[in-house]
Parts: C-alpha cells; sequence; structure tokens
C-alpha cells in the first residue's frame, strides 16, 4: 500500500517513518466503487451512490477525539457497501480531523470510526482522504446537477420553447462527464458550474465569458465583420478599473501589464475597432458596454435602465482620452428590461449579441419562459463546444459535425422591445446565419466512434472558427486555470423577490433614475431607488407592520442569520474550537529562525489561519455593535481617521467597518438576531406582563413602544413602531399589541399595564376582552404622580411655587450666584445643590421643593453676605431667603407644609418604580400615604386650616377611589390580602394563634363600611360559610368577600383557557369547590397556608410552593398569577430616557427603528445574568438610594438602581427644564380629576384602619430598630413534570357557585 502525501513531510509526528500506514492510498479495489469514474455522465453521476452527510448536529459530539481509535482497523473486503451507505461527519469536522491526524497517530491512535453513527467497523487513516474527496468534491457537485436535473425536468413540461431545448439539455448529460473543466474556451471553469445555465440562480464570470465568446467565434467567421468589431471577456474591464485606479503609481505607456489595454485604446481611438464587453458593478449586476470607434460613441446597457455608474464612466474616459483628444458620447444600448432579481447577466449578453448581430439575435422577452429558455440554450451551446473538444483530445469525433450554433439568444421577432442601435445595413451578414444547436442535434444523431488515425488539425477549424489576424486579447490576458470559478453577483434572495417589486412610478419615464424598488406590504409606501441594497430592503421587511407575518418574520430571520454574533456562534461551533492563531512549535529537525518555523504552509494551515481572521474580524464587529449600543456612541465615531488608526494599531488584521455598514448592516441584523433570541428566551416563560406607552424623538417622530416583563423583573423592549402617519387609537394599539403577544403566545402573560389616558385605557380593556386570562393594571406610577400634580395645583400652594421658580431660575442662569451657592453649600457639608423643574420628571415640584428647604441655609449665608443680587424684577427674592426675615421664616415654613404633605407621594413613587415590585404594593403604599397625610392631620400642630385639610382629603379620596375602589379589577387589594407577611398577632385572648400575612393583621381588621367597594356579598352568605366551618373566625367579611369575586372570576377565565397544567385535569365543579374550600382555609390561617413566610424568601416562591400541594394549589395557582403582574409601565419609560440619551440634539435625524435596534441590543448584552435580583422582597423607603432626596441614611440591605429613576436628577437622559415664562407647562398632560371639595374625610378609613403598625414604617426614612433584613430569594424552579390533562373532564362552567 502506498504512502499517499495528505500532508507536507514537515506535519508528519515525530515518530513517522517511511511506510507507515497511516498516509495509505484508498485502496484500488475499493476506489473503483467507491468514487464515480471521472468520465460517468452527469445522467449517471446522480444516480450514483454517494455517501450524505450526517444531520446529527456538533454540538451533540462531546470530544471529536472519538472518531480516532486505538486498535488497529478491521480487514476492509473488496465490495465494502458501508462506505457508500454510512453517512459522513460535517465538512467542518472532516477538516479538523484531517489537522488532528499527525498528532494522533503520534499519540497511538491506529484507526478511524464512525463516531457519528453504530457502525463498529474500524478504518485505516485513509477513511478521512475519503471523507475529505466526498465532502468537497463530490456532494457539492452533486447536489448543483440534481438541482439542473430537476430545473430541466420542469421546464420539459413547459411552453415549445422550453421543452424543445430542455430535451437536448438532458441529451447532453447523458454524454457530458460529471469532473473535470470546461475545455474548448479561453476561460476554464469546472464543468458543475455549467449547472448555473440550468437554473435561476446568478451566473458566475466564468459562464458570462463561455457566452461572450461564443458571440466573439461567430463575428469572427464573417470576413466583414471580424476586422473590425471585437468581443472582449470580462478581465478586460476589470483590469481598466485596476490600472485607473493606480495612474498615479505606474506609467501607462510603459507598463508591461497595460499592453492589451494600449493595443485596444489605440485600435478605438483610430475608429478601428468596436468592441464590447460585460462590466460587473456594485458587486450584484451585469450591465454591457459597446464603444464604437468610428462613431466616438459608447453605448451602455443597463438591465434596469440607469445610467453608467460613476466607476465605470470615469475609468472609460480616462482611457480613452488617453488615446485621442475627441471626446466620446455616451448612449443607451437598447436591452431588455429585467423584471427579477437574477436575469441581468443574460441580458446584458443578449443586449451585446443584439448590438453586433442584430438580424441574428433580438431582443429577449422578459417572461420567465424565454429567459430560462435563452439560459438553457446557452448552456447547450457551450456544452456541444466543450464535448467536441473532448472528442478531439480523445481520438473520438462526432459525425456528422452540425454548424457553430449562433442563434441561443434568439426571441420573436415581434418582440416589444426591439433594437434602436444604429447599424450598417450589411447583407453579407445573412453569410453566418446557420442553424440553431436545437436544429442540428435535432436533425443529425450523436455517434461517437474511435478514429483509427486521426490527422490533426488546429482547434479553431475542427470548431468552425477562423483564427484572428491579431491576437493580442489571448497574449495579454493569458488563460488562468482557476479550481471554482468566482460566483458574479449576489446570490438569490427568496425573500427579497417575496418583499420588493421593481416599478416605474410613471410609466411615460423608463430612464436610468425612474426604476424604483418597493415594498409588497399592503398599503406601505416605502420604496427605494437603484441600486436595490440588500441590507435596506431586509430592514425594512423585518419591521414593516404591512407585511404579511410570514414573509416579515422570514426577513428577520434571515437578517438574524446574516448577524455577526449568528456567523461567529457557527463558525465556532463548524470548527470545533480548534482554529489556532499562534505560531506552531518546530518538529524534530525542523529549522527555527528568529522564533518563526521555517516550513512550507500547507493547505490545510492556511485555511484554518484564514478562519482565524474570520473569527478575529466577526469578534471585533460584534464587539463594537455592542460598544456602540451600550455606550449610547454615535455610529460614525467609525468614520474617524483616529478610530482607524487604534485599530490598526491593535490588530492590522482587521480592518474596521463604515458608519454606513454599521448602521445599515451590523446594527440591524445584530438587533435582528437578539430579537430571536429574546423571542426564544421568553417562550420558556409564564405570568408575563406587557406594557405599552408612546413618545417621540427629535426628529417629530411618534413612536409607541412594548415590552414584556418576566415574573424575575426583567423587560425587554419587543418593539419600537414607529407610526407618526397612523392614527393613536385604541384599536390600532391593541392590535399592534396583539401581534407582539403573539409571537411567544397569548397563555404565556398574566397582566397588561399602562398609564390611564383615553387610548391606552381602551387598549387594556380590548386586550382584556380578547384574551380572558389578563390581569388589568393601570401603571400606579402615573397615577400617583397625577395625585401629587393635583395637591400641587392647589391655590394654598401658588404663591410658594411661584417664588420657588423664580429663585429656581435664578441660580440656574447666573453663573456668579451658582459659584457662590456651590462654594456655601459644600462648605456646610450639604449633599446636592439646588434641583430643576423638569418637564416630564415624576414629582418634580416636590424634588425641587426638598432642594430648596435642604439649600435655605446655604441660600440665606450668600444672601447676608450681600454674594448675589437679584434683579429689580426678583428683588424679592432677597427677603424671602434674609435670615431673621419674617418673610423667609413665613417662606420656609410653606416650603415644609408642601413637602409634608407631597414627600409621602414622592416616595412611594420611587418605591414603586423598583421592578421588583407586585400588585400587593400599590394598595400597601397608598394606604402608607393616607397614613402619612392622617397622621398630619390629626396633629396638634397641623399647619392646614380645616378647609385645606379637607381639599387634600378630597383630592386623595378621589385618586384613591380611582385607583383601588372603582378600578378596572379588584386586583390590588386581592394581592395585598394574599401577601403571606409574617404577623404574630392573636385573634382573640381565648384562641391565641400564630397567623400570617396581611390578611389577619390589624390593616384588615375594621368592620369595613363598603360605600366605594365594587362588590359587596350579603352578609348571610358570609356568615353561613363562617357557621359550617371550624377554626379561627375569618376577618373582616367584607374585604374577604370582594377577594372572593376577583378570584372567582380570574378561576374561571384560567379554566377555560385549558392552559393551566393544574386546572386543565379539573372539571369546572371541582374547580370551584377546591378553590373555595382552599381560600377559605387560606382566610382563616389553616394549613398548608399556616407556614409563615420564611427569611429570605419570596412572595412568589412562598405561593409556586403551594402549587405542588394539592391541599393549597389551585388558590396557589391563581397567587402566582397575580404576584407575577408588575404594576407599573417603568419599563417604557426607562426605554424613552435610552431614546433621550441616544436621540440627542446633535443626532436629531436618527429614525426610530435605529433607536430601536441599538436600544434591544444595549438591553441583552447589558444584562448580567450574574447578578440576579430576588423576586420581591417589601420595599421599604429607607433602603432605596439617598442620591434621590438627600438623605444619608442608608440602613436597609436592598439596593434601589435610581440611575433611570423618573425622580432622579441625575438621569443619564437628562430632562428639558422649563423656563421661568412656562409657569403651568408641566402640568399640560394632568388628567382631570373628579375631586369633590367637600370630600373632606378619608374614605379609606371606613375601609383600612390607618393606624394599623407597619404603614407609616413604609414610607419612613430610617429602618424602625436600626436594622432591616432583606426578604429576597432567587426565583423557585418550575416544575418540570407537565401534569396531563383528564380525557373525560367536563368542559363545562357551572354558572352557579355552590
Amino acid at each position: 500500500m502506498d504512502v499517499i502525501e495528505l500532508y507536507d513531510n514537515t506535519e508528519r509526528p515525530s515518530d513517522y517513518t517511511p511506510g507507515t500506514p497511516m498516509y495509505s492510498d484508498i485502496p484500488e479495489s475499493l476506489t473503483a466503487t467507491l468514487f464515480p469514474p471521472s468520465d460517468l455522465p452527469i445522467s449517471a453521476f446522480i444516480e450514483f451512490a454517494i455517501p450524505s452527510i450526517t444531520s446529527i448536529p456538533q454540538a451533540n459530539l462531546l470530544n471529536i477525539q472519538q472518531y480516532f481509535c486505538l486498535e488497529p482497523p478491521h480487514p476492509i473486503p473488496t465490495g465494502h457497501a458501508l462506505l457508500s451507505s454510512l453517512p459522513i461527519p460535517m465538512e467542518s469536522i472532516i477538516t479538523a480531523l484531517i489537522h488532528m491526524a499527525p498528532e494522533a497517530w503520534g499519540t497511538g491512535k491506529r484507526s478511524i470510526i464512525y463516531a457519528h453513527t453504530d457502525s463498529p467497523y474500524r478504518y485505516p487513516f485513509w477513511l478521512l482522504a475519503f471523507w475529505d474527496k466526498v465532502a468537497k468534491n463530490i456532494i457539492p457537485s452533486l447536489m448543483k446537477w440534481q438541482a439542473a436535473c430537476r430545473f430541466v425536468e420542469q421546464q420539459s413540461h413547459g411552453p415549445e420553447s422550453s421543452r424543445s431545448v430542455a430535451s437536448i439539455f438532458q441529451m447532453q448529460l447523458s454524454m457530458l462527464p460529471w469532473e473535470g473543466d470546461v475545455c474548448g474556451f479561453m476561460d476554464y471553469s469546472p464543468i458543475h458550474n455549467l449547472a448555473q445555465f440550468a437554473s435561476r440562480g446568478w451566473l458566475c464570470d466564468n459562464n458570462i465569458n463561455f457566452a461572450l465568446e461564443l458571440i466573439h467565434r461567430q463575428i469572427k467567421n464573417s470576413d466583414i465583420l471580424a476586422p473590425f468589431h471585437d468581443i472582449l471577456q470580462t478581465y478586460f474591464i476589470n483590469k481598466l478599473g485596476t490600472i485607473f485606479e493606480s495612474r498615479h503609481q505606474q506609467d501607462y505607456f510603459s507598463a508591461d501589464d497595460c499592453l492589451h489595454l494600449r493595443q485596444v485604446g489605440q485600435d478605438v481611438a483610430n475608429g478601428i475597432k468596436t468592441v464590447g464587453m460585460a462590466c460587473f458593478v456594485h458587486s450584484s449586476h451585469w450591465l454591457s458596454l459597446v464603444i464604437d470607434g468610428s462613431r466616438h460613441t459608447i453605448y451602455f446597457g443597463d438591465s434596469f435602465g440607469h445610467e453608467a455608474p460613476d466607476s465605470i464612466r470615469h475609468a472609460v474616459e480616462w482611457w480613452l482620452g488617453l488615446h485621442t483628444p475627441i471626446p466620446f458620447k455616451w448612449k443607451a444600448l437598447a436591452c431588455t428590461r429585467q423584471q427579477d432579481q437574477y436575469s441581468c447577466g443574460i441580458l446584458a449578453v443578449n443586449a451585446i449579441a443584439h448590438h453586433f448581430l442584430p438580424q441574428a439575435y433580438s431582443l429577449l422577452v422578459s417572461a420567465h419562459d424565454a429567459l430560462d429558455a435563452a439560459r438553457m440554450q446557452i448552456g447547450v451551446a457551450v456544452i456541444d463546444v466543450h464535448l467536441r473538444t473532448l472528442s478531439v483530445k480523445s481520438g473520438e469525433v462526432f459525425l456528422p459535425i452540425p454548424p457553430l450554433p449562433h442563434n441561443f439568444y434568439a426571441a420573436d421577432s415581434g418582440s416589444e422591445n426591439q433594437s434602436t442601435a444604429d447599424w450598417p445595413d450589411d447583407s453579407d451578414s445573412d453569410s453566418i446565419m446557420g442553424q440553431t444547436i436545437s436544429e442540428s442535434i435535432s436533425k443529425t444523431q450523436s455517434v461517437i466512434i474511435k478514429a483509427s488515425k486521426t490527422t490533426k488539425r488546429p482547434l479553431s477549424t475542427l470548431l468552425g472558427a477562423t483564427r484572428s489576424n491579431d491576437d493580442t486579447q489571448a497574449k495579454a490576458i493569458p488563460p488562468k486555470k482557476v479550481k471554482v470559478g468566482r460566483f458574479a453577483g449576489r446570490p438569490r434572495t427568496s425573500v427579497l423577490d417575496d418583499t420588493f417589486e421593481a416599478y416605474y412610478p410613471d410609466p411615460t419615464k423608463r430612464g436610468a433614475k425612474d426604476q424604483r424598488f418597493r415594498c409588497l406590504g399592503q398599503g406601505c409606501n416605502y420604496s427605494l431607488g437603484y441600486p436595490q441594497n440588500l441590507a435596506c430592503c431586509l430592514r425594512h421587511a423585518a419591521t414593516c407592520s404591512k407585511m404579511d407575518d410570514k414573509l416579515r418574520q422570514a426577513a428577520s430571520q434571515y437578517m438574524s442569520r446574516e448577524s455577526a454574533s449568528a456567523k461567529l456562534e457557527t463558525t465556532l461551533k463548524t470548527s470545533g474550537s480548534q482554529v489556532q492563531l499562534s505560531l506552531p512549535t518546530p518538529a524534530p529537525g525542523e529549522e527555527q529562525t528568529g522564533g518563526i518555523v521555517l516550513k512550507k504552509p500547507t493547505t490545510i494551515e492556511l485555511d484554518f489561519v484564514n478562519e482565524g481572521r474570520r473569527i478575529l474580524g466577526l469578534c471585533m464587529d460584534l464587539a463594537i455593535v455592542k460598544l456602540i449600543c451600550a455606550a449610547a456612541l454615535p455610529p460614525h465615531i467609525a468614520d474617524y481617521q483616529e478610530w482607524k488608526d487604534l485599530f490598526a494599531i491593535a490588530n492590522k488584521a482587521y480592518h474596521p467597518k463604515s458608519s454606513l455598514v454599521i448602521t445599515d448592516t451590523h446594527i440591524p441584523m445584530e438587533a435582528a438576531h437578539v430579537r430571536e433570541l429574546v423571542i426564544n428566551f421568553l417562550k420558556l416563560n409564564f405570568n408575563m406582563t406587557v406594557s405599552f406607552d408612546g413618545g417621540g424623538t427629535k426628529c417629530q417622530q411618534a413612536v409607541y413602544t412594548i415590552h414584556f416583563t418576566t415574573p424575575d423583573g426583567r423587560s425587554f423592549l419587543i418593539q419600537g413602531k414607529e407610526c407618526s402617519d397612523e392614527s393613536h387609537t385604541g384599536q390600532f394599539i391593541a392590535q399592534m399589541v396583539l401581534k407582539a403577544i403573539d409571537l411567544v403566545g397569548r397563555h404565556r402573560f398574566a397582566g397588561v399595564t399602562s398609564d390611564n389616558t383615553g387610548n391606552t385605557r381602551v387598549t387594556r380593556q380590548l386586550l382584556c376582552a380578547e384574551i380572558k386570562t389578563l390581569i388589568q393594571v393601570p401603571d400606579i406610577c402615573h397615577h400617583l404622580n397625577l395625585l401629587c400634580k393635583d395637591i400641587t395645583q392647589l391655590t394654598m400652594f401658588s404663591g410658594m411655587i411661584k417664588n420657588l421658580r423664580s429663585i429656581i431660575t435664578y441660580f440656574r442662569k447666573s453663573h456668579a450666584g451658582t459659584d457662590a451657592l456651590n462654594k456655601a453649600y459644600k462648605s456646610m457639608n450639604i449633599e446636592h445643590g439646588l434641583e430643576g423643574i423638569g418637564k416630564t420628571r415624576f414629582a418634580t415640584v416636590c424634588i425641587s421643593a426638598l432642594s430648596l428647604k435642604r439649600c435655605f441655609p446655604a441660600l440665606r449665608q450668600i444672601v447676608d453676605a450681600c454674594q448675589v443680587k437679584f434683579p429689580p424684577h426678583k428683588s424679592q427674592l432677597t427677603g424671602l431667603l434674609m435670615s431673621n426675615s419674617p418673610r423667609s421664616l413665613e417662606f420656609e415654613s410653606h416650603v415644609t407644609c408642601y413637602t409634608n404633605i407631597v414627600t409621602p407621594i414622592a416616595k412611594a413613587i420611587a418605591c414603586l418604580e423598583s421592578s421588583q415590585t407586585d400588585l400587593s404594593d400599590i394598595g400597601l403604599y397608598y394606604f402608607a400615604i393616607g397614613a402619612t397625610l392622617k397622621q398630619i392631620f390629626d396633629s396638634d400642630n397641623n399647619p392646614f386650616s380645616s378647609e385645606e385639610s379637607g381639599q387634600i382629603r378630597a383630592i386623595f379620596n378621589s385618586r384613591f377611589r380611582e385607583a383601588l375602589s372603582e378600578g378596572p379589577t379588584d386586583a390590588p387589594i386581592s394581592a395585598l390580602y394574599l401577601h403571606p407577611r409574617k404577623q404574630n398577632n392573636t385573634v382573640s385572648v381565648a384562641t391565641p394563634i400564630s397567623i400570617t400575612g396581611y390578611v389577619n393583621s390589624k390593616l384588615f381588621q375594621k368592620n369595613l363600611n363598603p360605600l366605594a367597594l365594587t362588590f359587596v356579598l350579603p352578609a348571610q352568605s358570609a356568615k353561613t360559610m363562617s357557621s359550617e366551618s371550624s377554626g379561627p373566625p375569618i376577618q373582616n367579611y367584607a374585604v374577604f368577600s370582594r377577594v372572593l369575586v376577583f378570584l372567582k372570576v380570574l378561576l374561571e377565565g384560567e379554566w377555560k383557557s385549558k392552559e393551566n397544567i393544574i386546572l386543565k385535569k379539573l372539571t369546572g365543579h371541582e374547580a370551584q369547590q377546591s378553590f373555595l374550600r382552599q381560600f377559605e382555609r387560606y382566610a382563616r390561617g389553616q394549613y398548608p397556608f399556616d407556614t409563615p413566610l420564611g427569611d429570605g424568601q419570596s412572595t412568589l416562591s412562598w405561593w409556586t410552593h403551594l402549587t405542588r400541594i394539592p391541599e393549597g394549589n389551585i388558590l396557589a395557582t391563581l397567587a402566582v398569577k397575580v404576584f407575577s403582574v408588575q404594576p407599573s409601565s417603568m419599563p417604557e419609560e426607562r426605554t424613552m430616557s435610552v431614546f433621550t440619551r441616544m436621540n440627542s440634539a446633535l443626532r436629531n435625524r436618527q429614525n426610530v427603528s435605529t433607536l430601536v435596534n441599538m436600544t434591544q441590543i444595549r438591553q441583552w448584552y447589558m444584562y448580567d445574568s450574574a447578578s440576579k435580583h430576588p423576586e420581591h422582597p417589601t420595599i421599604n423607603f429607607y433602603d432605596l438610594d439617598a442620591q434621590l432626596f438627600g438623605s444619608g441614611a442608608k440602613v436597609g440591605k436592598r439596593h434601589h438602581d435610581t440611575r433611570n429613576s423618573l425622580l432622579s436628577t441625575e438621569s443619564a437622559g437628562g430632562d428639558e427644564e422649563i423656563k421661568d415664562d412656562e409657569s403651568s407647562s408641566w402640568l399640560d398632560n394632568a388628567e382631570e380629576s373628579s375631586t369633590t371639595r367637600n370630600d373632606a374625610d378619608f374614605n379609606v378609613e371606613s375601609e383600612i384602619d390607618m393606624s394599623a403598625e407597619g404603614l407609616l414604617a413604609v414610607l419612613a426614612e430610617a429602618s424602625p430598630g436600626g436594622t432591616h433584613k432583606g426578604k429576597g430569594k432567587s426565583k423557585a424552579e418550575a416544575e418540570a413534570e407537565e401534569i396531563e390533562g383528564n380525557d373525560n373532564v367536563d368542559n363545562e362552567w357551572p354558572e352557579v357557585w355552590e
């Protein structure tokens, strides 16, 4: 067995000796059966038994080393059929195995096994050579020819013109060998590239050259045309472009590589020659060019009807200007208009043929059938030349030899696209007319016979062509044999064809700039001009709401696959992480100089080096996108030379992309990939909350954002829709939100929240009507902000607020005053200075008033020292800020009164902004605000009159009823009732018992007067329930009944949805009875609800644990849903803050799509999975950062991130402050309050015990007792076992509860 040289000698292991069977050739006895013979015709080749590639993902292979085995190989018998039937590994694994083979042999491995199959056979190392040849040579050719055969078979059943040429093509496939290079042409190409002629794919430059050479030969056959006309191959215009770019570095008239250019240029300049050529531009499009020296005219043809691009125009004019001072004029070359994305090559060649031989070739029609037939006719002609050449080389000839085909482009003579080009009337041109290849083959039978003696004749004579007198073209561009031809143009993208179409806005104007590409979405007006940009089209198609959902998803998936992170992940998986970028160490006997191994790099090593550079490029592209999005940097930073210098210094192997590529390609595609990852992640979650809100950008674009929030508080921006041209009705927003919800499934959502404007309120109602299991929650933070605004608008505070604004405005505009104040408050150890009144900040006047109160000592110091001087129109401020001034003391008292009233509201907003809050906090903080106000009004030092106190009470009562008593649902009260807060109270003296939660705390122990309650049950119902049950009595039947009604409705919706794994196995009656029994036991504090909330245990995990206990699983299922809902739409506000940061005044032309893409990438990659937040503790105000209100107390262990807080004055996005002449603009969006001024009593007191222990502590600035233990821990894992429903379950829900 001979040694096969898979590797250079330098690659062999140190213990390798000649004769070692590691590198053995495949036995000849197996080669004949394993591989198809090189002369096997295509028709037989596609039926040859070739092993397939395994479908097992590489990720399932734990170790690639498992392919190597220590035992010797089994003897392989002749005719071993397993090798043809067993699937081979993927090409990337084969490459890695070949790379690792020398090392494996050196460690004692002696055989190869099919590790991805169950085959027990062990094979010699030549199995790698077998796999390599099959994967890289045979299978690619097989797939191309199988597709081509299917195409030809389909065309054989088409129109008559297609059927005839398809039958000839099939006949040729029975004679065309599958392996080798195309013969008979100046250009070289593998035979499998000819399969492109039987497809609708892009034509590579080799095939374009074949078609051009067929025209060239027919022109050379004419004694009249040959001396004056020539067809140049595609390399000519490429060479011209290269020389033009380097024209300042070399002398055109002396450079050796410009010889052919000078000869052709001089012939054209002298009026002797007219030359035609095909040009490839924009990396995606073929054009036709004819230069007529006799008429000093350049004919340019574009199947899209556009003018010549500057790259072609400038190069050609520069080249011709070197040979003649006479300018050339540009004219349009007659060319069929292209209606698809792949026929530019054949239409460019057809335009050239029609110009030179108009009587032989008419313009093609743009119908698909005609274009398909024309492609196959070119293929037939090329294959015919190839077969004739093979017959001469092998001593075989075709008898009889038909005339050389010429009319392979001809279309119907009545085509509407007839040529208008000038052409001399040459009657002798008929002499070159002949039969088509279709006619010649159909009339003659090709018989191959062996020639005993064949006189060698010139190949051109055998082919029916005469040699040109000057063969300068062949000399200037010598034939270059290449293994695989370079495919010209972008591969066809079916998504692009399905989402965009070419059209002319004005049918009467079909000029160069008149064609556009428009979106096929119904009613979409988006369009763009030539050239059609793939990235722009896909970016729009992936986000167009008017596009078909499947097409939009297909475009998004395509962009996701093309993203840097997806490519990087795929590359690393396929390479097996075996890429080695470092220099190899020298093997024994190798010479090493300067730390570099002196050995010839092999093909495999070069492949891995290139792979390493590709991985480096993908990593850097991804890192740059992440940096720009995370830091909100302007993408045009990539165009700075300093940016490019940075990477040139760091790694010269990487070339950073321009800002245009980053914004148009990298960011949209990475965002599409992130969206795909987010959707896949969200499909693993249940009980999520959907929130939405509207906003705007600097360029006056309206945008609606949609967020999904998981129960653990992690939010995702799912969609940001630019809808400036839409009417933002509730129906429009609801449809938009429903489409977003359908991406992950409606059954995965528990609640919907938004602010309470008219259209968003309607949207929530429509969503809940469509999805019966949704809990509707108005945003509590917006609601409390309105409460704060209502109080601020009272007349009693108007004078104070006016003076406050004057002081803030003065120090914002006075540099001297600001400097003096800064020095003063720092010297007094005051944390922060004055804060302005913002237009969008929650409780903004409260924050500003608190800052003024904090800075009173510093202000009085600088005013007393005359360090500030107020202008005449603000002279009254001196008296307000002077020490010991009666006006100053009165003003400070008014500020204190105002802050004492609104500060509890601001504190509650700050707490409820947290992503770790739940629905129980709505009621808890509202009660805490009421308790704080009650304490102020009941105090002996109450600074407010009875009328003023009554006005504030009336506002509070109105907003309280709106949020809790008359809200859309009783979810907040129910959540508070179900909160298992640890309480050690005594129900009665006679029955001491440890009970759990707010349900039996003093908070709910008053006899409620259900004046403002939505649901009231008859008293006898409650009495009956208590009389029939034993155990501790149920406290507060009014609240108990109210919560019971809400949970009944929730249970009915969950049972009817058939999505809950616990409820779907029960009948309606069983679900009702189990729920009533469990809810009563919870209200009485009985098993299993008597277990207190553990230290460090969250509410959600407490209820989740109970879902595993049959005695409590029904109620626990409902409670888990309730406690998973987020009570605010703060994700929308945080996202708009990010938008504000990115969409600064200097970047005011950013589109909504760009902001959304960058924000989605930012959210995904900036999330720190290691620092997992607890699900939900009870957040007290003293747990928050003191930076909001300047307090130094930091007692609690919980940390609330206030960087994006809508109360924080240090938000990254900033907030536009209100000027002194905009005194009321901050109230522009305040909703009308249904306040009744004579509603002077706290309605809440009839429902809640305001004196309950713990309410005031919620909003205290310091922890009672000085300690506070965090109560959160990680989310309990969901149950892995799916509970199957009973097939006999009654599907009817009892209308009457028993």
